[in-house]
């Protein structure tokens, strides 16, 4: 490898200009996971997709509640394989994540 070559096309970083930067919403319908299961979500997330315009419907996967309809579905992280043996048992939650997952994009983070 050119060392020397590299360090040519180096380049210092732009400034800061002290604003973060707005996080497009993944589509206009959002649902999202949000229970002791599906805890780690950053709440200027959600604020920046609102901001935008979309549309964020929070349901509970230990609730046993059906996704609501949606264009993405985000799971966030958090521990649901903590409660794995409840969640196991939330048939209307399962079957709605199959239904749901034919016609919208799903997103799931840890666990």
């Amino acid at each position: 490898m050119d060392l020397e070559a590299l360090l040519n096309l180096a380049r210092p970083l732009p400034q800061n200009s002290g604003t973060n930067p707005r996080m497009i919403p993944p589509a206009q319908t959002i649902a999202v996971a949000r229970d002791a299961a599906f805890t780690f979500c950053y709440p200027h997330l959600l604020q920046d997709w609102r901001a935008q315009g979309a549309e964020v419907t929070m349901f509970s996967p230990l609730a046993d509640d059906a996704v609501p309809k949606a264009d993405f579905v985000y799971l966030p992280g958090g521990y649901p394989e903590l409660h794995a043996g409840r969640l196991a048992q939330c048939i209307t939650f399962r079957d709605s994540m199959h239904n749901i997952s034919e016609c919208s994009t799903l997103f799931g983070e840890c666990g």
